[in-house]
């Protein structure tokens, strides 16, 4: 039976999102098999966490916890083997800008090679400042999944919305007026230490392309990066940094020749 795996994705990032207005109201009610947030959150005493949020504690306060920094660590192991799928497969944020996509005006403009390397920088210039002056995790505030979880857990707690809240619906209008996942590619830090990881590795999880099978190399732009979230080619190996392994290329390549897969395979 043939697996679609879009509607699989589709499936995963509803339940991530419906789950975290769940589990505030559980914990609520005292039941606490699952608890916190998508910057830090156990489920059945497995600790989670997002990696920069751990790398801003430990290098503003000297130290880190065993826990957040083992949940970091299980987080970036499976970046090294997976890519950074939590962006495509996990991040409430990244069902909301799969929708916005799909709205008119639909901006189709070629993402700048540059997106990554300047939100690294800027990331990298703030996790300096916060060694040098101890101060708190301030890259935490542009977490979109973080604010969207944080609010669930303010609503049921103490019947409010967050200020950064409002980040969420800013950063939908970004997409629109600036194009193709405007705010993951410029501005969301949370992806930078995933996509790190997933470079560490000549053989991981990832698309493969195989040329030999193409029937639309002179499309200009192809359906595969039509397809893609991201506006990426993925017959082009320099997207590596930011592709999340959605397949959504490979579902649209179905009608093309079948000449994207994606498997275990050494980087090409």
């Amino acid at each position: 039976m043939h697996i679609n795996r879009k509607i699989v994705r589709r499936i995963c990032q509803a339940t991530v999102a419906l789950s975290f207005i769940a589990i505030p109201w559980l914990n609520m009610h005292d039941i606490r098999f699952v608890t916190g947030n998508l910057l830090s959150f156990e489920f059945l005493k497995i600790p989670f966490a997002d990696p920069l949020a751990a790398l801003q504690v430990w290098v503003s306060t000297g130290h880190m916890a065993i826990t957040p920094a083992l949940g970091a660590m299980l987080v970036l192991t499976l970046a090294v083997a997976m890519g950074p799928v939590f962006c495509g497969w996990i991040c409430p944020y990244g069902l909301m800008a799969d929708l916005v996509g799909k709205l008119p005006p639909r901006r189709t403009t070629t993402p700048s090679s540059k997106a990554w390397y300047i939100k690294g920088t800027v990331a990298l210039i703030v996790v300096g400042a916060l060694a040098l002056t101890g101060a708190p995790p301030l890259l935490n505030q542009l977490s979109l999944p973080g604010w969207y979880t944080r609010t669930m857990q303010m609503l049921w707690l103490y019947g409010v919305i967050p200020a950064g809240f409002w980040l969420l619906p800013f950063a939908a209008c970004l997409d629109l007026g600036g194009g193709r996942r405007f705010w993951c590619r410029y501005i969301c830090p949370q992806s930078l230490l995933l996509q790190l990881a997933g470079r560490i590795l000549p053989y991981r999880f990832r698309v493969v392309y195989d040329p030999g099978r193409c029937i639309c190399k002179d499309q200009s732009p192809s359906p595969c990066s039509q397809a893609c979230p991201y506006g990426l080619d993925p017959r082009e190996r320099a997207i590596h940094p930011e592709c999340t392994n959605c397949g959504d290329c490979v579902v649209r390549c179905a009608h093309f020749g079948h000449a994207l897969s994606q498997g275990f395979a050494k980087r090409q």
